[in-house]
């Protein structure tokens, strides 16, 4: 299952990334291969436009003009987004994908929003 969150953090990147990465681990996530299976996997996407290059951290993410499961819930939290640094917007990135990158996605529902 994918999903996507958007939150506010008040520090940087790295910290927020290896936040993410604390969760995984509580949840049982052992880091192996790349690309392996595993129980729980949370990228950080983007953070507040900002770009970084960087060998332990890269925003945004560096495939996810590509990926079908990440632009569709993405969407739905910020359909006005667009990528910093191609400046190609996420809905038209999907516009862009093979087909297998959108046939498999099953539409299971929407959270509510808080206001």
């Amino acid at each position: 299952m994918n999903a996507a969150a958007r939150g506010n953090y008040d520090g940087y990147a790295r910290e927020a990334l290896a936040a993410l990465h604390r969760v995984e681990a509580k949840m049982g996530r052992v880091r192996g291969e790349r690309n392996a299976a595993r129980i729980l996997d949370l990228d950080l996407l983007d953070f507040g436009g900002r770009v970084i290059n960087a060998p332990d951290i890269t925003i945004p993410h560096p495939r996810m003009m590509s990926r079908g499961f990440v632009l569709f819930p993405l969407l739905e939290l910020a359909p006005d987004w667009v990528h910093p640094v191609n400046k190609m917007s996420a809905f038209d990135a999907t516009a862009r994908l093979p087909l297998s990158e959108v046939a498999p996605i099953t539409w299971l529902e929407r959270w509510p929003r808080k206001s």
